[in-house]
């Protein structure tokens, strides 16, 4: 578990750090739809998965991993170094020339992170012990998640273009906030997966918007707040799945569900200040109180 938490962590940054790079060359926003891809995979990889390890063994999802991991290494050695691309002097269109501190980014990230992860790892097991019946779909819940993740980072770019990353932050955090508490309080099988269709809708803009303004607050050296801004999200959602599972132990698993919805507000009113005096200062305003 600790080697594939490391490959997967160590992926996803490398995922991450080439897609803001490819944004950079093209001066346009393209991140969200790169994280797309991904979410698309995901959604496909929980079906496939699900069944195939039922019915014929994991060790067949471990072969399956296998045959597709292995020709993308392939291809990513041999594309090479990347030659950093400078930062065009005022982002893309939509973009405020302002925003939040890059720790603020980091804890929002952390935060967003930590709600995917929840969906995804907790999703399941809540359906299957709230509808015996239905177990064997259990895994839907997981699937409907990032499927909407997956469809909203593919028009997500427009959106930022049109509105600019900020405020797709702030609407995506009270999403997410009102999907998990729709779950928490949900009594039916159909209700938690419409939760967790909002907590994919909620997230999916999130952390490509976050990475955005985070390599335009370092125009020269992105990799330089990347890395600070990835370890505060890691603070913040990797003990995430311990106070999730004994929260669901102690209480219920819909107590843990909701405790996310709180700190997603928690978030949100966060962000929302921090936006608020950025913007104030830019303006040379008095900031807020």
């Amino acid at each position: 578990m600790t080697a594939a938490g490391a490959t997967a962590g160590l992926l996803d940054i490398a995922m991450t750090t080439e897609a803001t790079a490819v944004e950079r060359e093209l001066a346009r926003p393209v991140l969200t739809r790169v994280n797309a891809a991904g979410s698309a995979a995901f959604a496909l990889g929980a079906i496939v998965g699900s069944l195939l390890a039922s019915r014929a063994g994991p060790m067949w999802c471990a072969l399956l991993v296998a045959a597709v991991v292995l020709p993308v290494m392939w291809e990513a050695a041999r594309l090479g170094p990347r030659h950093p691309a400078p930062m065009p002097a005022h982002g893309h269109a939509g973009s405020a020339g302002f925003g939040p501190t890059v720790p603020m980014l980091g804890a929002v990230l952390g935060l967003s992170i930590a709600a995917e992860t929840t969906a995804a790892m907790w999703s399941s097991s809540f359906l299957a012990g709230q509808a015996i019946e239905l177990a064997a779909y259990a895994d839907a819940g997981a699937a409907i998640f990032v499927g909407c993740q997956a469809v909203v980072r593919w028009f997500g770019d427009p959106l930022r273009r049109r509105f600019g990353d900020c405020r797709i932050i702030i609407v995506s955090l009270a999403l997410a906030a009102g999907g998990f508490a729709v779950v928490a309080w949900s009594e039916d099988f159909g209700s938690s997966l419409f939760g967790f269709a909002l907590v994919g809708l909620g997230t999916g803009c999130v952390v490509p918007c976050c990475f955005a303004l985070v390599a335009r607050s370092a125009p020269h050296r992105p990799a330089a707040a990347l890395a600070p801004a990835s370890l505060l999200a890691g603070a913040v959602h990797l003990p995430t799945p311990l106070c999730v599972g004994m929260m669901a132990t102690v209480c219920s698993d819909a107590t843990a569900f909701a405790g996310i919805a709180a700190a997603l507000v928690g978030g949100l009113l966060l962000y929302g200040v921090c936006t608020a005096r950025s913007a104030d200062e830019h303006r040379g305003a008095p900031p807020r109180a």
